[in-house]
């Protein structure tokens, strides 16, 4: 696609994922608050769990959480963008899965695989960094396989202009997933 690939150290660690969830539930139970009291037959059971349990979130936990955010993203700028313009990462552990087999979330292992889709997608989210995911080939199974692009703080330009090249790559392989029968 036309970039240099070098490693580079990245800034990712266990509680940054315990500092993500935090701000996550904590968040969405504040945004579905209202729709949740009034219509809660909306949420399948296993989002409503979900939302919930971010309402026992304490104050003191979801401040802590902000600013352990602004002392990681001071690392990544200094560890990682320092030897980078963007960071290429996968987007998932695995190729898409098909809805047939995640339709029912109420099993736990169904919500597993559900939420592990987020692994590689949570330290960007967390750290508040502009990321995208592009299509970059196809499983063996025709299932697209994307790679996620993540920029520095405020260089959503430098990171769309590298998700065109990344797209560029992917509608010259001509390699489209057939349409769902």
């Amino acid at each position: 696609c036309g970039h240099s690939i070098v490693p580079v150290p990245v800034v990712e660690t266990t509680e940054m994922r315990s500092l993500h969830r935090a701000l996550m539930r904590t968040e969405t139970a504040a945004v579905h608050r209202a729709m949740m009291s009034s219509h809660p037959a909306l949420y399948e059971l296993s989002v409503r769990k979900f939302i919930t349990g971010g309402e026992g979130i304490l104050a003191v936990d979801y401040v802590d959480a902000l600013r352990l955010r602004a002392v990681m993203q001071a690392e990544a700028r200094q560890l990682t963008y320092a030897h980078c313009d963007v960071l290429l990462t996968p987007t998932t552990r695995s190729p898409a899965l098909r809805y047939d087999a995640i339709a029912d979330t109420s099993r736990a292992e169904t919500w597993a695989q559900v939420t592990g889709l987020a692994h590689f997608t949570q330290p960007a989210s967390y750290l508040g960094l502009p990321a995208i995911s592009v299509p970059f080939t196809l499983s063996p199974d025709g299932l697209p396989l994307g790679v996620q692009l993540i920029a520095p703080a405020e260089r959503e330009a430098t990171l769309l202009s590298a998700a065109l090249d990344f797209e560029r790559h992917w509608t010259d392989l001509a390699a489209f997933p057939p349409l769902a029968g």
